[in-house]
């Protein structure tokens, strides 16, 4: 059986609650918050590097803040514009991979997404990820500062999950894999 799901929400102020102080005080910029940072489309297939970079955003003598210049350093790298000083969301197509950029407050997570430009065999599912089109020098500056690094690769299946198992176990080498399908529709 395939269940779907119709949600309708409504985030402005001009919402009819019964109870209003039911609300949290901080309910419609929350909201707000979450909804100015939209995912990213994904196709399949495609290939995907997520990092979540510590350090405030707090600028200190003048200077930008950690991720800020962080972020700066590699748009211009890229000939690319970098936003606002006080920006905390970016997303733009370089090219090689699109990039979507999140600042919190104690980190900042770099979202790179790429096409594959060529199908990849089995054992080498991860090569050729979108930080491979970073520069070098850019990535050592995080240095100290890298808490989550994490490469996601999305494809068509041609096998089910049981038949996967066995390869993602060597593909792997001994860690522990988890799995499950999703209406019949999705592999994770």
């Amino acid at each position: 059986m395939v269940l779907h799901f119709l949600v309708l929400t409504q985030t402005g102020l001009c919402m009819p609650i019964i109870f209003p102080t039911l609300n949290h005080p901080l309910r419609v910029s929350l909201a707000a918050e979450i909804h100015s940072r939209p995912p990213i489309r994904l196709e399949v297939p495609e290939r995907i590097t997520q990092m979540a970079v510590h350090g405030r955003n707090e600028p200190s003598s003048g200077r930008l803040g950690v991720q800020t210049e962080l972020l700066a350093s590699l748009c211009v790298q890229f000939g690319v514009t970098p936003p606002a000083d006080e920006a905390r969301y970016f997303f733009h197509d370089f090219g090689r991979f699109r990039l979507k950029w999140e600042c919190h407050t104690e980190f900042a997570s770099y979202t790179f997404v790429a096409g594959m430009r060529t199908p990849r065999s089995p054992d080498n599912l991860f090569g050729q990820m979108p930080s491979a089109d970073l520069p070098e020098a850019w990535l050592l500056r995080l240095q100290g500062l890298l808490m989550v690094a994490t490469h996601i690769v999305l494809e068509k299946a041609s096998e089910s999950a049981a038949e996967a198992v066995p390869h993602m176990r060597r593909l792997f080498e001994g860690n522990p894999v988890v799995g499950c399908e999703a209406s019949e529709a999705a592999q994770v």
